[in-house]
Formats: C-alpha cells, sequence, structure tokens
C-alpha cells in the first residue's frame, strides 16, 4: 500500500495527531511525500491569482486536504509580495511558510488548513 496522501492518513490514524504535530511537521512531511495538492499561479495578475488562491483553498478545505502548496513564482514580484500575505489571511489557513526546497524557494508556499 503507497499511501498517497501520507499527512492526511496519519490524521485518520490517530485523530489526536492533529494536536500532537505541529503545522512544520505536517507541511515537512507534505514535502517528503511530495503529495501536497497544487496550485500554480504563473502568468496570472493579482485579481485573478487572488480569485484562484481563493478558490482552490476552498476546494481543498471541502476535500478535507490537510496541507496544500501555491507556486507564485519568484518573477512576478506583485504576486511574490502579495500572495503570501493573502493566503496567510484567508479564513480556512492556520498556518502558512515559504518552501525552503532548492527549486522552491521564494517562488513557493505551503499553507496548512483549518480542517476539523
Amino acid at each position: 500500500l503507497k499511501p498517497r496522501k501520507l499527512s492526511s492518513l496519519l490524521l485518520l490514524m490517530n485523530p489526536r495527531a492533529k494536536f500532537l504535530m505541529d503545522d512544520d511537521r505536517l507541511i515537512g512531511i507534505a514535502q517528503m511525500a511530495d503529495d501536497a495538492p497544487m496550485l500554480d499561479l504563473h502568468g496570472m495578475s493579482l485579481y485573478e491569482a487572488e480569485h484562484e488562491v481563493d478558490r482552490f483553498l476552498h476546494r481543498m478545505f471541502m476535500a478535507k486536504e490537510s496541507v496544500v502548496r501555491i507556486v507564485h513564482g519568484k518573477g512576478g514580484e506583485v504576486l511574490a509580495h502579495n500572495i503570501p500575505k493573502i493566503v496567510k489571511k484567508h479564513p480556512m489557513v492556520r498556518y502558512s511558510k515559504p518552501s525552503l526546497e532548492s527549486f522552491d524557494v521564494g517562488a513557493a508556499i505551503y499553507a496548512v488548513l483549518d480542517i476539523a
């Protein structure tokens, strides 16, 4: 059995794991398993990107995904500057953190959704 969603599987095995594992560990597990749902915002205006982020976070919340990855890119300063703020303030996001993976530094953000 290859668990496609390792972070979700851990929460199912132990419902209290949500309280035992900190959000950084959830993100770390999602990075290692490379299974976090992803939204790519390349080529979008800030208005389009903000709308897509909201739609994506709502869909992932309803799907009970615990961790998501949003790629905003490095080059477009407008998205790189604003998307992390938008994600952090979103009501369905409990915690967010820039990606520290070598190919993603400054270009993506991970978010932990506040699923029950």
